[in-house]
């Protein structure tokens, strides 16, 4: 706690104010990531764009978001959840929160393709899981040398996915 009010330049009495325990610290940095998250994606998303584009677009912005300081922050708090029960019942309700958010927006944004909502929701969960695992690789100093074609690789599939959707509808 020191090193955050340290790093957020503030002394402690004031952090001891707003947040009393590393807890309510943690949840207002939850808040605060999707926060940012959810305004990066209403001035990127374009409902009216062909699906191809917006399946590229939002891939790459988020793939330029992987390794952020916002990111990193997200996923150690979850690692941090896994060794304290305290902070995992917490926070948990918000991340599923945001979770829930993201698929509903996700579902949204594609729903023209007539994919069904829970394949939607099954690829935002793999495009989700390849972002933690190279957010996690970044984190821990072993970038991939290709992560411009990891991410244009999974653009493209889930591009020809959608594609291949919206022919069928």
């Amino acid at each position: 706690m020191r090193h955050v009010a340290d790093v957020a330049g503030v002394t402690q009495g004031p952090r001891q104010y707003y947040f009393p325990s590393a807890t309510d610290l943690f949840k207002a940095v939850v808040d605060k990531i999707h926060d940012d998250a959810n305004r990066s994606a209403d001035r990127l998303l374009k409902p009216d764009a062909a699906v191809e584009k917006r399946a590229r677009e939002l891939i790459a912005s988020a793939f330029r978001h992987c390794g952020s300081a916002n990111h990193v922050a997200m996923i150690e708090l979850k690692l941090a959840c896994r060794g304290d029960d305290n902070l995992r019942a917490a926070i948990k309700d918000k991340i599923d929160a945001y979770e829930a958010q993201a698929d509903r927006e996700w579902v949204r944004l594609f729903s023209d393709t007539g994919m069904t909502r829970k394949e939607l929701i099954t690829l935002r969960s793999i495009l989700a899981s390849s972002l933690r695992g190279l957010g996690v690789a970044l984190a821990s100093g072993t970038e991939p040398a290709s992560r411009e074609r990891i991410g244009d690789m999974l653009a493209e599939m889930v591009a020809a996915k959608l594609r291949a959707a919206g022919r069928k509808a």
